[in-house]
């Protein structure tokens, strides 16, 4: 089904998937930091598929704002 339509064009809404294998802490969590060369996305999502282990994500965003996790 097309959710857009500019003129001649007709566009779909998708779900963009980065796929990334990161490696889990056990003693002390795994620390990662996403850097955006352009404007970073609204809306995100994480997801961590382990069975122990924990991970730290840091985004530096660009403007000050209230973002909710």
């Amino acid at each position: 089904m097309d959710h857009f339509w500019d003129g001649f064009y007709t566009s779909e809404l998708r779900l963009s998937r980065w796929p990334a294998l990161v490696q889990t802490g056990t003693n002390n969590n795994a620390y990662y930091e996403i850097l955006y060369t352009g404007t970073p996305p609204n809306n995100q999502r994480f997801r961590l598929n382990a069975d122990a282990g924990a991970v730290t994500v840091k985004i530096q965003y660009t403007n000050p704002s209230a973002y909710a996790i």
